[in-house]
């Protein structure tokens, strides 16, 4: 059986929680809302339409910044992963988070799909995953706290221990354990490292968080003007669910985008404070090149299968069969003697 690799979602593949009140309205209030049979076909175009273009948005925001809601080291490490994947290599590439959101998780993951098939990475879309949402999605399957398969896990709190049984469970396949490893930020998971030694990585946490302001722009660019006018049938939908998630916002229409993108920044600075404000900079090509360095070498089994080490290759070298090699000056006098006797 080829290798598994499950990796752990907030903090290690990355960091998405200012991302979170876009996705409760996007991905469950605005599903409930085109659910309704007496939509205008010409608001599901728009707001369907928008809600791409904004995770294309945020997917060439990642490209720019070299990752912010994306830990680097993994949008960098991913392609030849998803390429060991498609080669039969590696059977999984799964996620296996406590978040409770599954929404959030199936989100991010399409749109680390899209930012992967645009350059530099440039991964073949046939190489990834097609499902039954229509969307083109990266790591599979996608398992959150919540997940039925994980009901022999114990939850204590908030937290619940992450255990091969588990995870055997959730992926459906009895895997071994030497062919399961795990990549994440905590060492919390006793069971788990303990069952996977070295297979289990523990990465530094990802902390850095993409700013309410740059969303706010995102966001506001990717819908049509009409979306946000009071006065619209489209308005109606959206800025409804809009308010429910964050209240306060309420364009008189009038607005030009600018305006607009400054209210919602305002919105979004009262509700989700951590990310108001000049956030930290994100990891600094040094940082990020270390860490991906670390992630390749704890891999280095999977990524160069085929490389014998070099201490390997020192070990078994044996001096040629009956004594030492020759050296230049007794080969040169040895050829001079043969010459002599045949004279």
């Amino acid at each position: 059986m080829s290798p598994t690799i499950g990796i752990d979602f907030d903090l290690c593949l990355g960091e998405a929680w200012t991302l979170v009140p876009f996705i409760l309205i996007l991905e469950i209030l605005l599903e409930k809302e085109l659910a309704v049979p007496n939509i205008s076909k010409s608001s599901r175009f728009l707001l369907t339409k928008g809600r791409e273009i904004f995770y294309n948005k945020i997917a060439e925001n990642e490209i720019k910044t070299g990752g912010t809601i994306f830990r680097p080291s993994m949008l960098k490490l991913l392609p030849t992963l998803i390429k060991l994947r498609q080669q039969g290599k590696i059977d999984h590439l799964f996620i296996y988070s406590n978040n409770k959101l599954r929404e959030l998780i199936d989100a991010c993951d399409h749109i680390l799909a899209i930012i992967l098939q645009k350059p530099p990475f440039s991964v073949k879309k046939g190489a990834l995953i097609n499902e039954k949402d229509q969307r083109i999605h990266t790591l599979t399957p996608r398992i959150h706290i919540d997940n039925p398969c994980r009901n022999s896990e114990i939850l204590e709190g908030k937290f619940k221990e992450k255990t091969f049984r588990a995870i055997r469970t959730c992926l459906g396949e009895n895997i071994r354990k030497s062919d399961l490893w795990f990549i994440d930020d905590t060492e919390h998971h006793t069971q788990l490292i303990n069952d996977l030694q070295k297979q289990y990585i523990t990465v530094e946490p990802y902390e850095i968080k993409i700013p309410n302001r740059k969303l706010a722009e995102m966001f506001i660019e990717s819908f049509t003007i009409q979306a946000f006018a009071p006065n619209s049938s489209t308005s109606a939908i959206f800025l409804k669910i809009i308010n429910i998630v964050l209240p306060g916002f309420i364009p008189t229409g009038k607005e030009p985008r600018p305006e607009l993108i400054d209210k919602l920044t305002n919105t979004l600075d009262r509700t989700r404070p951590e990310g108001s404000g000049d956030l930290v900079p994100g990891w600094t090509p040094d940082h990020s090149n270390a860490d991906l360095i670390k992630l390749q070498s704890a891999l280095k089994p999977i990524l160069l299968p085929n490389l014998t080490p070099i201490s390997n290759i020192l070990n078994s070298y044996k001096a040629p069969v009956g004594g030492k090699p020759i050296s230049r000056r007794n080969r040169k006098r040895i050829l001079r003697t043969r010459r002599k006797s045949r004279r």
